[in-house]
Formats: C-alpha cells, structure tokens, sequence
C-alpha cells in the first residue's frame, strides 16, 4: 500500500512581540508585503506576504478589533494575530520547521494550532479495497461508520448509475471534522495544485488511477487528547510537524478513531462488528481521544425561566399540536444541556411531574446515535478559532 501523510492547512495563533511594525520589518527584510482593502470579522488588517520572486508565503491577520485592554468585554489579547502558511508549503517534508520560521520573520511567539488540517493521500487501502468500494458499501449500509453519527455523501449521475465521490462526517464547528473524498476529481474540477502531483510521483503513485484521500480538519480544543489510563494530556504543537513520521503518527492516532467502519452483516450491534482494515494497524500508536469538553457559559436566571415556561407550554394539550408540543419540549431539553443545566431539570422534574409530550418513533438501528458518538457543537475560545 503507498500512501503519503501530508499537512494541508497550518494556521497558529500568536502574540506579536515588540519591535518595528511587522509590515516595515518585512519590508526591509526584502518581502512583499499587500495590505489587503478588506478585513476579518476579528482584524482589521490582513496582510499577503510573497518572497522577492513573487511565490505566496503566508498569510497574516493582525490588529484585534476586540482587546481585553479596552475594557471589561475585550476578546484578544494585544499583539494578537494568525498567520497561516501558503497551501503550497504544507507539503514540504519539515512543515513545523518552516512555520517556526515564519514566526521568527514576523517576530511573533507561537501560542497554539488554531487549526491544523492532516491528511492521508492513497490509491487503495491497507486490506486492498478500493475506496470507491468503501463508499458504495457505506450507502447500501454494507458498511457502518462508528463516530461522528452526522454525514453528507456527493456523487452524480451522470453516467446513467450514481457514482459517489465524497463524504464528509460531522460538523464544520466540531473540534474535528472528517472528509473522505476523491482527489483526482477534485483537482480536475477545480484547480491542479502541481506541488500535490509532485507528492504523488515521488510515492510511486500510477496517476492514470484516481488518488483518495481521507482529511482530518482539526480545531482549537480537538488538538488536545488524554490518555485514559494515565491522564496524560497530549497536545498538537508546531514542533510535532517536523517528519513525516510525526505527521504519519498523528493521522493514524486520528484514525483510529474517526475512520473506523464496519461489517454490518457481522453482527447486530456496530460496536461489536468486525471493523476494516482501512490503514496499517500501528500497534505502537495511541488511539486519539479527546479531551474533556469545558463549559465556558454561564447560566442565569433568565435561562431557566426560558426552560421552564417552554416546558410549561409543552403539556398544553389543547392549545398545540402534538408536534408543536413536543418541539417545545425538545428546545427546553436542548438549552438545557447546552447551559449545563442537566442536574437542575432533574430535580426540578422530580417537584413538578408534567404531562410529557411524546414523539413520534424515528429510531434507525442502522443509523442511530450508539455510545461513543460525538457531541458537535461545543464553545470555544476566541483564541483557537480559525478567522477565515
């Protein structure tokens, strides 16, 4: 099996150290520099930086609109600032050296991976199954995804029979989101990136075959895992994408937990079917488990007297639908545990027993949520959120 384990988006967060202005500095150091005429929704200025033969470097937004300094609802720090390196130099075999690089230019101090994108790129999986096989199998339900229970399948027609191409699983705003797609197509549709095609070559890859590809886009907290037998936190840092091997570790530790499928006819619950071999076993790798989610919100009065006038209104059995009903009651139930408010429910429940709305059945034993399954939507600090 050839397979190549690549960086495909680099983006740190950073502190601005002081000195000369970043723009003047670069200036000088013989770089172009464009002010772009536009900002971000947390910067005001966005600077291209380019090498004196005009190759794209990276990218650089600065200039907090929001600072903790100015007052009691500040975001950033002062200095603050993302940078992220150009797609092209994700892709060089020291990637974590070339971003140290850049901070240095900048005379920035690295803080944290706001968003790190890893990626496996390959022509056939390890127990020799093609990967169009795998996503055939997935739609008839032959073969069951285990995590990240949410997914999206494309594919066309055109050809008079369907023909899938790409599956994404989870959410965009989860700490990880999961892309299995068809490459080779992608590059025809859209742009030819040639420094990717270099990569394929130098594997040995027959181009006339379609290259797939499956990707790892990782935000803020989903850099942080924990080892449940020790405890011990581990976190993706820039020093940690410096070899392949790293990198080639860290897709595979990501993996095994994010691109596991099953055989469905093997048994009837999914977590004791016999899973694929997708990627090489890798013993001496940990499986990735995330860290425990932290609850930054707060919770006041007003929260619970929205969960409980929501419930109140949810036994109305004259006055709604049935469905009406039990929307209502489903939101109560949803702001509830998004404000953490499970205990208090509990024991408000138990002092006012109310006439529960109940829903229609929609349980799929295919495609149910099972034990293990992630939760999507989580608050993060506006430090490690990507800006673009």
């Amino acid at each position: 099996m050839k397979i190549g384990y690549f960086v495909d988006w680099l983006e740190v967060y950073c502190l601005e150290r002081k000195g000369p202005d970043m723009v003047d500095s670069l200036v000088s150091k013989g770089y172009k520099v464009e002010i772009k005429p536009y900002s971000t929704r947390v910067y005001g200025q966005i600077l291209e930086v380019s090498s004196v033969d005009g190759k794209p470097l990276f990218t650089v937004t600065r200039q907090p609109l929001s600072v903790k300094s100015a007052g009691r609802n500040g975001i950033l720090k002062d200095g603050s600032c993302h940078i992220k390196i150009h797609n092209m130099w994700c892709y060089q075999e020291n990637v974590g050296g070339f971003m140290m690089k850049v901070a240095q230019l900048c005379n920035v101090t690295i803080k944290s991976i706001s968003r790190i994108d890893i990626c496996a790129d390959f022509q056939y999986f390890y127990n020799g199954m093609h990967p169009a096989t795998l996503l055939r199998g997935f739609v008839s339900e032959k073969y069951l995804k285990i995590n990240q229970p949410r997914f999206s399948v494309h594919g066309d027609s055109e050809k008079g029979y369907n023909r899938f191409n790409s599956a994404s699983f989870g959410s965009k705003n989860s700490s990880v989101f999961t892309r299995f797609y068809c490459k080779s197509i992608e590059m025809e549709e859209q742009v030819q990136k040639n420094w990717i095609l270099d990569c394929w070559k130098s594997l040995g890859f027959n181009l006339d075959n379609q290259v797939w590809r499956v990707e790892f886009m990782i935000m803020g907290p989903g850099r942080k895992s924990v080892n449940r037998n020790t405890a011990e936190v581990k976190e993706i840092e820039v020093a940690d994408l410096c070899s392949r091997s790293k990198i080639r570790g860290l897709f595979l530790s990501f993996s095994k937990r994010y691109f596991v499928f099953t055989r469905a006819e093997s048994a009837s619950r999914k977590y004791n079917q016999v899973q694929l071999e997708l990627f090489e076993p890798a013993e001496d790798i940990d499986r990735y488990d995330p860290f425990p989610k932290i609850h930054t919100n707060t919770t006041n009065r007003t929260v619970k007297q929205v969960v409980n006038f929501l419930k109140e209104q949810s036994v109305k059995r004259g006055e709604y639908t049935t469905k009406q009903r039990f929307d209502m009651f489903s939101l109560a139930e949803s702001i509830g545990i998004h404000f953490n408010l499970r205990d208090w429910m509990r024991w408000n429940e138990v002092n006012h027993r109310t006439d529960m709305p109940i829903g229609e059945p929609v349980k799929n034993p295919f495609t149910q949520v099972q034990e293990g399954a992630e939760i999507e939507n989580e608050t993060v600090m506006a430090e490690q959120k990507e800006i673009w």
